[in-house]
């Protein structure tokens, strides 16, 4: 069976022209805070992308580093000093080192600079149907589902991985859209029967090679929203080339999601910014 590649390089690629027109035609000034604690790094490559990304949107990008043995309370310090700078969105670069309580960090950013949609409150925004800033990653996936004429509605949809940066956020997107969909975490058991429903797999655990294709039926359409390094190579939930002849639509890791986040990230940034905001 053929199938198609979910490019998220070329629709990122339109978002980002959107942006630039956009900043241009409002004269929008915008700045985003960017804190990397540790080493970890996919971190610092998806950082090193965004950075560049920035720069050629005429966006500051000012990346505050620590070492991963910070305490919470210096973290905490720095993210109440941005709070009340001018700084127009600040962004905690994920996963954290372990020791470090992820929610409160993330809770100490104010909602209104919460370019990432990761706190509380922008989750009960988000909750509520208001989708405004919304998380980067689910934001581009259902964006990236959509541009490509995919129909949610009576499809079979399965989220593997129900974590705050994808799995959670994703769930109320498609709530807020009154579609169906199961969720599958670490405590699910039989996986494989579950995933094999799925008219669309969405995974996003970070475990590499998670799905085979054995975990999937013909003709499914395959969101890979996870990343891990493993012998010095990016690596998708989904084992590309064991799984691809069998689903319909599927994106590659990297080169699909990941390009998208961090269109969305920007087109974030820049509504922050806007005069309409």
């Amino acid at each position: 069976m053929s199938y198609q590649i979910l490019d998220g390089k070329k629709l990122a690629d339109k978002i980002l022209s959107g942006c630039r027109h956009k900043i241009k035609q409002e004269n929008i000034k915008v700045n985003l805070a960017v804190i990397l604690v540790g080493d970890n790094p996919v971190s610092k490559q998806y950082i090193k992308i965004k950075k560049q990304r920035c720069e050629e949107m005429g966006i500051n990008l000012d990346l505050i580093t620590f070492v991963e043995d910070i305490s919470e309370g210096e973290l905490i310090k720095k993210i109440y000093e941005l709070n009340n700078s001018k700084t127009t969105g600040i962004m905690v670069q994920l996963p954290l080192p372990n020791g470090l309580n992820t929610n409160k960090i993330i809770n100490t950013i104010l909602v209104e600079k919460d370019v990432d949609g990761l706190t509380a409150a922008a989750m009960e925004k988000l909750e509520n149907g208001d989708e405004s800033i919304v998380c980067c990653t689910p934001k581009g996936i259902i964006r990236l589902l959509e541009q490509n004429n995919i129909d949610l509605n009576h499809k079979k949809i399965v989220i593997v991985g129900h974590g705050n940066l994808v799995g959670k956020p994703l769930s109320l997107m498609l709530k807020n859209r009154k579609l169906k969909f199961t969720i599958c975490d670490e405590k699910t058991k039989n996986l494989k029967s579950k995933t094999k429903k799925a008219d669309i797999l969405i995974s996003a655990t970070g475990v590499p090679h998670l799905i085979k294709s054995d975990y999937i039926k013909k003709g499914v359409i395959i969101v890979d929203a996870g990343t891990a390094k493993l012998n010095n190579k990016i690596l998708g939930d989904v084992d590309f080339d064991d799984v691809k002849n069998k689903t319909s639509f599927i994106t590659p890791v990297p080169g699909g999601v990941g390009p998208i986040t961090i269109a969305m990230l920007i087109e974030n940034i820049v509504d922050m910014g806007s005069k309409k905001i």
